[in-house]
């Protein structure tokens, strides 16, 4: 058993958790952002922001599908939340309740000692007076110098759709096959989303959803890389459903960092790479 190490508040509005090999902070006055993942010293996220977009760092929510007027909606993407750590190190935010989408996001973060796994749950509460409909959206910005993978549902798609290929029953993407801005939208079968980034991986393990759950023009697992490949939007998203008033609706996460055994390869089809990955998970 893992312990967290101590204190979780570490100035300067960051709050961590600590344990093990991995490393996780928050940043409750910059949208309950995830500022920093490492993994034994190395980071993992795109904390620089991009000529595209400036406030493109670390991990973030959105409600899904992107029906409102961009940027995001501030008061869930951005603006400060409220925070409070209770005595087993959880972490809980809550943001201001945002009137284009009606919706008040919370976020709680908690360590998993046993699992050596970060548990992020998401909340959105309807504050408006009339039904409203959405999906959770997890958006996780990382080098675009890496290679995603996950179980296939059904083969990717989109617009500008990025290179893709499908090999060991997963379809893998590597942003540097793309030319430029791309953005691949898809179906996942086996309840994860994958990147690794040299020899550092992270999985985001989620309860699987069919594509019919997906919100209008959007999907279970996309990937966007801007125009300049200074970073890569890995995002996952959960079942679009009916908010009714007053009503909250959660969804968790679980994120899992780990460093690639010695002499493993992470390249397209390794099913090496597939087996760390159902090992890590079992």
């Amino acid at each position: 058993m893992l312990t967290l190490k101590l204190p979780i508040d570490r100035g300067e509005g960051k709050l961590v958790l600590e344990f093990g090999s991995t490393f996780f902070e928050v940043t409750p006055g910059h949208g309950a952002r995830v500022t920093s993942l490492r993994q034994a010293g190395q980071e993992l996220l795109t904390l620089t922001g991009a000529e595209n977009y400036a406030d493109a760092i670390g991990s973030t929510f959105w409600p899904s599908p992107q029906s409102w007027p961009w940027p995001p909606p501030a008061e869930i993407d951005s603006d400060e939340y409220t925070a409070s750590v209770d005595g087993g190190g959880v972490i809980t935010t809550q943001g201001k309740p945002n009137a284009d989408t009606s919706l008040k996001v919370a976020k709680k973060f908690s360590a998993n000692l046993t699992r050596e796994a970060v548990e992020l749950e998401y909340a959105m509460t309807n504050t408006g007076p009339a039904t409203v409909t959405w999906a959770p959206w997890e958006i996780t910005r990382m080098p675009a110098t890496g290679l995603a993978f996950w179980p296939t549902g059904s083969a990717p798609t989109g617009p500008q759709p990025m290179v893709n290929e499908a090999a060991q029953g997963h379809t893998w993407c590597d942003p540097a096959r793309t030319e430029g801005e791309g953005k691949l939208f898809a179906d996942g079968a086996g309840g994860y989303l994958a990147y690794v980034v040299g020899d550092r991986l992270l999985i985001k393990q989620f309860q699987d959803q069919p594509a019919s759950a997906a919100a209008p023009g959007e999907a279970e697992i996309e990937l966007y890389v801007n125009p300049d490949h200074s970073y890569v939007e890995v995002e996952n998203q959960g079942a679009y459903a009916s908010i009714a008033p007053g009503e909250t609706v959660r969804w968790k996460v679980v994120w899992y960092v780990r460093k690639l055994p010695s002499g493993l390869t992470p390249s397209a089809g390794n099913p090496d790479l597939i087996a760390f990955v159902a090992q890590t998970l079992e």
